[in-house]
Parts: structure tokens; sequence; C-alpha cells
């Protein structure tokens, strides 16, 4: 890990739908964003520091994602930015078996190392020892696994989750030797000596590797060797690493607790099914499609359920998408099923556990480029995964006036996250954001008309999702 220049962004990680010449295996880089201010006055050693990983579903994604130049975030939240790279889809987290490290979650080992390194050098910048660690998606997932992992204890203060879809849990051991198995001898079948030799994987082309992962995760074969892998992070963190991962973060917790934020967007599951579905279905598909993604009898409750149906009448929350409801519909379910509410879950069982959590929605974003191309993205109201991103970092283009306003808001609640973790992410002229108990998330709204109140509570009441009748994934896998 290192810098090799300061006029450009590195290479990505090898990844699908990028140009072999624009990836590389030499990747693992971390951008700092540092303050004029902070260079200057680098002896006192006092700017709070903020290392965000990126997301891509961990096998996507890099520091020149959009919206990911840190300057105007480290600007306003009087911080240094660090940017970090992570190997990325079956390079780092589905090595052979008879590699060097068979147990894998080779890009938990990488954050580790970039921790490790920015704890050394950020000093010569003007950075403190308080380093508050951030990411989004599946990069928030990663920030789960580092809270799991002694190792990186050390190495940072507090911690910020934004729209990770916690119902995925660490995949458990068996499933990833599985995969490991399945991958490496039925599916990169381009080296005749697998699956014993390292020479011979080590002479495979990386884009050979890319081509065979990009049929393992896209044409279904992955779920094939296992259902609890998912969709949206078939390839992540798992149990059995030999040490790193030590709690599940679902019913085991590590015994170092830090202050944490977790937000998740209002429209989460709505760049899935706005992809796949075309607009003004018929309400009546609503059933078919969750028995298709859960199965009937796990499907049956949801069904059933005043919460979501658009079918039954005495909706609890009703649709407001003029002849798109089905979507909308779908959107609510696969938010609150993923994201939402295991997001608040999460959050009262640490709270239960003397963890201080502050839950937070984002009602209003700023549409992210993979959005722009969504028509259920693009309607009124919706806030997609990834539409945070901008707001958190300051990078909207032409942001409107509730955007700027918005983005002042969490960056000043950020600022004061990072300088004191302990204290909260309050500052004056903004309602007060009260952490979670065991038994409520207290989350509050972030943009929208009802900004700063509570959010309403709906499906993510405690006797609803996580009940043995209506589970969560990890529940269902014994993640």
């Amino acid at each position: 890990m290192g810098m090799n220049t300061t006029t450009s962004l590195p290479p990505v990680c090898p990844q699908p739908g990028v140009d072999p010449s624009q990836y590389s295996e030499d990747c693992l880089y971390a951008m700092i964003y540092a303050p004029m201010a902070t260079l200057i006055s680098a002896q006192a050693k006092k700017t709070p520091v903020y290392v965000w990983f990126h997301g891509g579903s961990f096998y996507e994604g890099g520091a020149s994602n959009p919206g990911l130049d840190g300057s105007k975030l480290a600007v306003a939240t009087g911080s240094i930015v660090v940017v970090v790279q992570y190997r990325l889809g079956v390079l780092g987290w589905l090595p052979p078996s008879y590699g060097p490290v068979p147990t894998g979650n080779l890009g938990l080992s990488d954050a580790i190392a970039a921790l490790k390194f920015v704890n050394s050098v950020i000093s010569f910048f003007g950075g403190s020892s308080s380093i508050t660690v951030g990411g989004q998606s599946s990069g928030g997932h990663l920030i789960r696994a580092l809270l799991a992992s002694p190792s990186a204890a050390s190495l940072f203060s507090a911690a910020t989750i934004h729209a990770d879809p916690v119902a995925y849990g660490f995949m458990k051991n068996s499933v990833y030797q599985a995969l490991q198995t399945n991958f490496y001898t039925s599916v990169l079948t381009n080296c005749p000596c697998v699956p014993s030799s390292t020479a011979c994987i080590n002479q495979v082309p990386v884009s050979t590797i890319i081509a065979a992962q990009n049929n393992f995760l896209f044409d279904g074969l992955i779920q094939e060797v296992d259902a609890s892998v998912g969709i949206g992070e078939p390839l992540r963190p798992h149990d059995g690493d030999g040490g790193l991962i030590q709690s599940t973060m679902t019913t085991t917790y590590p015994s170092t607790k830090k202050p944490l934020l977790i937000t998740s967007n209002r429209d989460d599951a709505a760049p899935e099914f706005g992809t796949d579905l075309p607009f003004g279905l018929p309400i009546g598909e609503f059933g078919l499609i969750v028995d298709e993604f859960v199965g009937d009898t796990r499907g049956a409750p949801l069904n059933a359920s005043t919460f979501y149906n658009p079918c039954l009448p005495g909706l609890v929350q009703p649709y407001v998408q003029n002849g798109d409801v089905l979507r909308e519909a779908l959107d609510r379910y696969g938010t609150d099923a993923l994201w939402r509410c295991p997001n608040w879950d999460l959050a009262r069982r640490l709270a239960g556990q003397g963890w201080t959590v502050y839950v937070g929605t984002f009602e209003a974003g700023a549409t992210y480029p993979s959005n722009a191309g969504i028509d259920l993205c693009l309607e009124p109201g919706m806030t997609c995964h990834e539409d945070e991103i901008y707001i958190i970092f300051g990078t909207t283009p032409s942001p409107t006036a509730s955007q700027t306003a918005l983005t002042t808001q969490i960056q000043t609640r950020l600022k004061s996250f990072m300088a004191n973790p302990a204290v909260a992410p309050n500052a004056p002229g903004y309602p007060t954001w009260n952490p979670a108990t065991s038994t409520n998330a207290n989350a509050i709204q972030f943009g929208g008309s009802a900004d700063g109140q509570l959010v309403p509570i709906f499906a993510c009441d405690p006797s609803f999702w996580g009940t043995p009748t209506v589970p969560f994934e990890w529940q269902v896998y014994g993640e």
C-alpha cells in the first residue's frame, strides 16, 4: 500500500465491467485528502481522521467511484479523509484452498493493513489517533467485519455504516468452502492442474479469472451451490477465517464497544425492482414476486400483511406513486427486508450490549450515476441505494438548496461525531439525535418534509421482522 502519484487516481482492483487496462493487481492504495491547514500545522497532530471503504457488492468499485473525492468533506468536517481500496471478487474473498491464505477474507486483511498504514503515517499530515471508519453498502458490511475483528480493535475509535444490507450475516465457513471447491474445480476450467497447484493458478490471466467469476456470480451458479449467499453480496466476509472475525454481530458481539452511526435510505431496494420490472404492472403480481424471492412459506406472512401487500384493504402506510404501486410496494418490502429493519435490529441488539448507536434514514438524497437510468429512482420522493453518497461527501453536481442544506447537516453531524464520538452526532441548530435503546432504534429522518423527526416504526417493529414467522436472512441460514 502506498502512493506513486499525487496527480491521478490509482487503478482499481480487478473487477467486471472495467477494461483490463484500467485495473491492476497492484491496487492497494489509500487516497489521503488533507486540508492545507492541517498540513501547515501538522505538528499539532490533532485533526480527526475519517477512513472510507467504498461499496460495490464486494466485486466492484474503488477510490475513483463517483463522488468519493474527499476534499470537500475534509474541509467541511475539519478532518483528514482517507479513501481506501481493497481486493475484490474471488481475488479478495474466495482464494483457492491450496493458496498461501486458503482461509480467505483477503479484502478484510487489506482493510486492516490500510488502517495500520493510516495509523503509522497520518501524524505527518496533522492527523490524530482518533480515527473513525465509514463505509457504504458492502463497505458498510466491511465495517461490520472490522468491528468483529479483535486485530482491528485498536486501529479505530468509532464507525459509521451506511446502507449496509445487514440482513446478510457473515458467510458460514462451510458455505465458503463449498464455493471454493465449486469455483476452482467447475467454473474456472482454464487451468488443467487445478485444484492442486498454486504455480498453475498464478499463470492464469486475471482477465480469465474475472470472466469465470462473472459466470459464477451473474449466471446463478453461485446460488446453486448454496442459497444462503443471496443476490446482493454473494461473496462476502466469512467466519472460520483463522481468527480475524470472532463475533457474528448477530448473536455474539465484540467485547470492545465503539460509538456507531447506522443509516439506510428510504428506497434502498428500488434499483433492483426498477431495473428488473417495468412501470405499471398490476398490483396482483405482488405475492407471486415475493414468493419468487423467498419461497411460498416465507412469503405467506408477507403477502398477508397490511404493511406491504397493495391488494389488501387497510394498508398501514398508503402508497403514493401514481400508476407504479407494485414497484413501490416491492421497494418497501425489499428495503425493510435487507436494510432498514435488520439495521434497526442490529442497533437494538448492540444497545442491549451497552453500545452507543445512532440510527437514521435518508429520506432525500442526490441521484447517483448508477441510478440515473432507472425510472423508479427518478420518481418524486425516491431516495435509492447510493443516493446518500453525494450528500455525505458534498459532491452533488449542481445541488439544489435542499441538497446543500442536507449536506451541511450531515457533515456538521459527522464533524461532531468524529471530534468526540462519545458525546453525540449533534450540533446547534439541528434536532437532537438520541441513541438507540434495546427496544427502540430511535431512528431520525434526514431530508424531506419530516427532517429531524423520528422515522415511523411500521414493519420494523420487533414483533414482526426478526421473528420466527418473518425472519431475517441471517436467521434463516444461521449466520
